[in-house]
């Protein structure tokens, strides 16, 4: 069976530029451009294809601009920090460097990295494709299935738990894939600055859906609830919703490409090398020894 690789790029971004901090004064100093972050994403990539062979690799970026989600929730993500300066300028040197590494990058404007990634899954499942979903995020928890599998960064990027449609239930409150925006819904999400059904919690929310199944069949069953329980549905319903809209990813943006769009590439090592020069960086190569890469 063929094998595809997605990457949450900016999540991952993120996870080497604060793992590697400790790096910018270092650059600042020398007068130049920092590369952090850069050198890690590579290290990771080049990690990532020497241990599998893929036959598809897509690097998803969040694109610059605000998202559709911002259009019907003005306040969605905005207690998020601005991105560091030092970490906006390597982000055109990262997409750059995996291109010569012959990885398909692509963001699009009113989306997220996450609805990129929810698409890459839709047309790799429907030609019969595994997938690997390395993220941080758990909203993408909800596109695990029987050819999907996601790798969930714990610690740093070291550490990673994985999460199968066969252990799923067993690591997220005996609830399954498809449960995921409904549980999103109830609890919320705080790290995307919008809040679910106040009061309660995610043990609660993990019973009701195991009870109920989803929170649609919750609302119909209002009266089996606890009074206190039902009143909290009754008064967050319209939050419930939107939360629900908001966490639901969108898997149709790539239904008018082909799968041949993401695959594997050559590596480009000239361009590469190139890169690596004008960065300043000694011996950029060493970062993709022992990866999987034909050269162009």
């Amino acid at each position: 069976m063929k094998k595809a690789l997605v990457i949450d790029g900016n999540s991952l971004i993120y996870r080497c530029f604060y793992a590697t901090q400790s790096m910018l004064n270092f650059y600042h100093q020398n007068n130049l451009v920092p590369s952090n972050a850069l050198r890690l994403v590579i290290q990771m990539m080049s990690k990532l294809l020497h241990t599998t062979t893929y036959d598809y690799v897509f690097f998803a970026f969040d694109h610059y601009k605000k998202t559709f989600r911002n259009e019907f929730f003005e306040d969605y993500k905005a207690k998020r920090q601005k991105t560091p300066d030092d970490l906006l300028v390597q982000i055109p040197w990262i997409r750059s460097a995996l291109e010569a590494m012959g990885i398909y990058c692509y963001s699009m404007e009113g989306f997220e990295a996450d609805d990129l990634v929810g698409s890459f899954c839709k047309i790799m499942n429907q030609q019969n494709i595994s997938v690997d979903v390395y993220t941080s995020d758990k909203d993408l928890l909800q596109l695990v299935n029987a050819l999907t599998s996601l790798h969930l960064f714990k610690t740093g990027i070291s550490t990673t738990q994985v999460y199968t449609f066969e252990n799923f239930s067993q690591l997220f409150f005996d609830l399954q894939p498809s449960q995921i925006v409904d549980y999103k819904a109830i609890i919320g999400d705080g790290s995307d600055n919008y809040n679910g059904i106040k009061g309660i919690g995610p043990k609660t929310a993990s019973n009701l859906l195991k009870k109920y199944q989803t929170i649609n069949n919750i609302y119909q069953h209002l009266d089996e609830l606890a009074p206190s329980q039902k009143q909290k549905f009754i008064e967050c319903k319209k939050q419930a919703n939107l939360c629900y809209k908001l966490a639901t990813l969108k898997t149709h943006l790539f239904d008018n490409l082909t799968i041949d769009t993401f695959v594997k590439k050559s590596l480009n090592l000239e361009r590469y090398k190139q890169i690596g020069q004008q960065l300043r960086i000694n011996n950029f190569e060493k970062y993709i020894s022992g990866s999987n890469f034909n050269q162009k």
